[in-house]
C-alpha cells in the first residue's frame, strides 16, 4: 500500500520481509494445546478459526497468541471475583489484577488487529495456491 500511495511516511520499505508459515484450522498446530484449560480454551476455539482464515495467526505467532487467551480468562476470573462484592475485591487486589489483564489481553490483541482501531493498521496478503506457472518461475527463477 506504502508503494501505491508513493511512501509517504518516507519510511525504508522491508522487501525481504520475512512471511511465516501459514496455519490451517485442520492442521495440528492450529488445535488449542492440551495445557490451555478453561475459558481460555473456549477463547481459542472461539477466536482462532477466524484469525487462521483471515491470515492473522500464523505459525510464529502461537506462543503470543496463546498468552492473548490465558490473559483473557484471568482477566474474566478477575472481573467475576470483582463482582461479587467490590470492597473485599478491592481489599484483596482482585480489582487491580483485572485491570492488569485487561491492559496485557488488549495489548496482545492489538497485535493481531483484534480491534477495530489495530485492524485498520494491519495488512494481510491473501495467499493463493501455486499454479503450475508459479512452480516453473520459481524453478526456473529461484523467485
Amino acid at each position: 500500500m506504502r508503494l501505491l500511495r508513493g511512501n509517504p511516511g518516507r519510511r525504508p520499505i522491508n522487501h525481504e520481509e520475512p512471511q511465516p508459515e501459514a496455519l490451517s484450522v485442520t492442521s495440528a498446530l492450529g488445535k488449542c494445546p492440551a495445557w490451555i484449560k478453561g475459558e481460555a480454551r473456549e477463547v481459542w476455539k472461539r477466536v482462532a478459526p477466524a484469525a487462521i482464515k483471515s491470515g492473522l495467526l500464523r505459525l510464529v505467532d502461537l506462543p503470543a497468541f496463546e498468552a492473548y487467551c490465558v490473559s483473557y480468562a484471568r482477566w474474566r476470573e478477575a472481573e467475576r471475583l470483582t463482582g461479587r462484592n467490590m470492597e473485599l475485591a478491592i481489599a484483596k487486589g482482585y480489582r487491580n489484577q483485572a485491570n492488569k489483564e485487561r491492559d496485557k489481553m488488549l495489548q496482545f490483541g492489538a497485535r493481531f488487529g483484534f480491534d477495530p482501531s489495530s485492524r485498520s493498521n494491519v495488512k494481510v496478503t491473501p495467499t493463493r495456491p501455486q499454479t503450475q506457472v508459479d512452480a516453473f518461475r520459481k524453478a526456473k527463477t529461484g523467485a
